[in-house]
């Protein structure tokens, strides 16, 4: 008997504000070598980015208060890759990781993700 193929999904979280820069080419390559093994390993496993610390924002619920009349909700994050499968592209993503200049609250990362 063949077993069915589990899809899997992994959400990585990343601190980009001004505290982590020293960090971040480490995160980067650590990040890249992630992606990387999923699109060799597990090509359907899918992988998303959310930053957090950033100097912009862009998520869906931040838009969505913003459009109800509330623009100081989830700010300082912004996904940067959705669930999808690892490629070129999203390993390129891993190596070019802003440097934020925001704060967030990690709590409302975790809800935007």
């Amino acid at each position: 008997s063949t077993m069915a193929k589990r899809k899997e999904f992994f959400m990585v979280f990343v601190d980009v504000a001004p505290h982590m820069h020293p960090w971040l080419p480490e995160v980067e390559d650590w990040l890249f070598s992630f992606v990387e093994a999923k699109l060799l390993n597990k090509p359907d496993h899918e992988v998303a980015i959310v930053l957090l610390g950033t100097s912009g924002t862009s998520n869906e619920l931040h838009t969505e208060n913003e459009e109800q009349g509330d623009d100081q909700q989830y700010l300082n994050i912004e996904v940067l890759r959705n669930f999808r499968v690892p490629n070129m592209e999203g390993l390129e993503q891993c190596r070019n990781l802003p440097r934020g200049q925001g704060m967030c609250d990690l709590t409302d990362g975790f809800f935007v993700g």
